[in-house]
Order: structure tokens, then sequence, then C-alpha cells
């Protein structure tokens, strides 16, 4: 039956002499897509050191690009009026002392010899205190207007009291201590790891309030860069691959995909990814860097590339005419992707890999006529 179809295109092609020979079709060969996305080099470490009191800086360790070691001072803050509170605060804390032993001695002397029983407190006539240990305190303690017991529990509960508020004052003038001491450190700002000053931002001298930023510090043995990755793209991409990646003026390197941020920007419809550089890559924070994602909108299958004189313009899109399995042509519109080199593009729709294709096609060949060999004629 093709053979019959061919014979027949061939006849009207020799009757009306519409046909054409030196016609070629070629493969849609699959491409491996790539997308370029911008990004910056970032420390692995970056941290904003604020003043945590208020005073006159009177020390500033280095300027931008100074180096330091863990513990290393980078700022310290007057901590004059700091100092003279704490010595106040230590004499409130030995005066509390001295406050919390003379009420435990009151408490002993209650629970070992109570007042209550003291002859030296009994009022009396000529003699006082045996008249009032003999006569007076037994009679009241008979007709029921005294009961020994109750007083001296009462005695040693406000003794106990006594105690109690001392300890406190103790512990109060120590948690002001405490927290003058947390002040004073808070004062004087370290390194938390080894890196550098990226940025300063107060001088010698200047005056600060709490919050203020003083200097932002990073590490600087390990880059990264970090990109914000449209949704549609993020496809695959799992920490630990390896991804292909430019630098400004160090060219072409390797990053691995160091984090991957669980959480996409509600407005961009971005997830941030951040790469690990090789470590002793010349590069800087700040730097522009680029990666080299895959094209994940369709993993399941590659875009096909075609050359550039397979087009043919109809109207406003551009289309290319297809060899189906019987030779037979047909024109689809195809929506095209990026250029590559040898004057090809990639076809994000319309032809799929493997696909046969006409190129440089006569402008009179329409949809139906027949391939034969390097001939392309009426059906």
């Amino acid at each position: 039956m093709r053979l019959l179809t061919w014979f027949m295109a061939a006849a009207w092609s020799l009757m009306t002499g519409c046909g054409y020979a030196g016609v070629e079709t070629v493969t849609a060969e699959a491409y491996d897509a790539q997308v370029v996305l911008g990004g910056t080099v970032v420390p692995y470490r970056e941290v904003v050191l604020t003043a945590q009191v208020a005073g006159r800086v009177n020390y500033l360790g280095g300027i931008e690009g100074d180096r330091f070691n863990a513990g290393d001072l980078l700022v310290a803050i007057d901590d004059t009026d700091l100092q003279a509170q704490r010595r106040a605060t230590i004499a409130q804390f030995n005066k509390a002392q001295s406050g919390l032993a003379n009420a435990q001695t009151e408490y002993q002397r209650e629970l070992w010899n109570p007042q209550s029983r003291s002859t030296s407190k009994m009022p009396g006539f000529a003699m006082p205190s045996m008249f009032d240990q003999m006569f007076s305190r037994p009679m009241g303690r008979t007709l029921g207007f005294e009961d020994d017991r109750i007083t001296r529990q009462a005695d040693l509960y406000n003794r106990n009291v006594g105690v109690q508020q001392a300890s406190a004052d103790v512990m109060q003038a120590q948690a002001t201590i405490d927290e003058l001491d947390a002040k004073i450190r808070d004062a004087r700002a370290q390194a938390p790891f080894s890196g550098i000053v990226i940025k300063k931002m107060v001088e010698a001298g200047d005056t600060v309030s709490p919050g203020q930023p003083l200097l932002k510090y990073a590490q600087n043995g390990h880059l990264c860069i970090e990109v914000n990755i449209p949704v549609r793209l993020m496809g695959r991409l799992e920490r630990g691959d390896i991804v292909a990646a430019r630098l400004d003026q160090v060219g072409d390197t390797q990053a691995r995909v160091a984090q991957v941020y669980p959480v996409a920007d509600a407005q961009q419809h971005t997830v941030k990814v951040k790469f690990d550089l090789p470590v002793g890559v010349s590069a800087g924070p700040g730097m522009y860097a680029e990666v080299l994602l895959p094209n994940a909108m369709d993993m399941r299958e590659s875009m096909p590339s075609i050359p550039k004189n397979a087009l043919v313009q109809r109207g406003s899109l551009p289309s290319v005419y297809v060899v189906n399995d019987q030779d037979v042509l047909a024109l689809r519109v195809v929506r095209l992707g990026r250029s590559l080199p040898n004057d090809r593009v990639v076809v994000l729709s319309g032809v799929k890999a493997g696909e046969r294709i006409v190129t440089s096609p006569p402008k009179a060949v329409a949809s139906g006529w027949v391939v034969h060999g390097d001939d392309v004629i009426p059906r």
C-alpha cells in the first residue's frame, strides 16, 4: 500500500511537474538542557556583633580584612559605671550576710534559751523576779491568762522569719552581682570563631546603645554560593549533589549542595539553596557566581534540539515539518528555547527527541506531502 502511494505520488509529480528534489531530513537530538542561575558568594558562617550595654567604645580590635582567632577581643565598651555598681552591690551583699548571721544567732538563742522563760523581763513589785516566778505567772496560767507553749512557738516562728528574710537579702544581692558580671562581660565582644572582619560599623569613641550593630564578622576559610532557585527548577536537587559553577575571575569549578531551605518564598516562589565551594578557591564574599542546574521542568524526557534552518515561519508562530512513520509530512507549531552552538535551537514543545524533521523545506511544501528518499511530492 505504501509503495502504491509512492507510485501514485510520483505519477502526479510527473504529470503536473509538482515535486521537489534535494529535501533533507534530520532527527531531533535529545538535549540535556541546563539552566544558568546567578547567585552570590557568602561565608559559611557570618554573625553581626551588637552592643549589649550602653556606653562609649574605648577599644576596637581591627578594621575590615583583619583576621582574628576564636576568643580574641574585638570591641570593648567602657564599663566604669558597671564596675562602680558592682562594688556597691558587693557592700550590700556583705551587709546582708551579716544580717543573716545575726538572725541565725537570734533563732538559736530562742531555741535553747526561750525569752518567755527569762526572769529579767518579768515585771513585779519589790522583788520582781522572785515574786513573778513564784506567784504571778503560775497564778496567770491557772486563771488561763497565758500559755507558755504558744508564746514560745510564736517567738520561734518570729526568729525563723527573720532568718528567711535575711537569707532573701543575701540571695538578692548575689543575683544583682551576677547580673552586673554578665553586663561587664557583654561589654567586651570576643571573636566567636576564627575569621575576619567584613564590616565595622563603629569607631573608637562612639557612644552606642543596646542592640546597635558593632561589627560584621565571618568565617573566611569556607565559602558558599547562595542562590534563590525557582520552585519549578528544584526537581530532584538534594543535599550532597555536585553541580557546575562559575566565578568571576576564577572560571569554572564545582559546587556541592550544602543546604536546601525547607520553605519556599511566598512572594517570589523560590527556594534558597547554599552550595559549598572547594576549600581554597580564589573567591571572596559578595562576588557574583553562577550555578548550572539541569532543567527539571520535565525530568521524564529530555528536550530536543533541531537545526534553525528547519523552522518555518507561518504567521507569528514558528513551525517545523515532521515526517511520520508513513513518510508523510505534518506541520507542527513549536515553542522554542535557548539557542545553541552550530545554529541549533532547543524545542520546548511540539517535537520529541528522535522524530524526523525536514530541513530547509521549500515554500510550496504542505502537510500531507510524501518524502521518498531525497524527494518530497504531493500525496
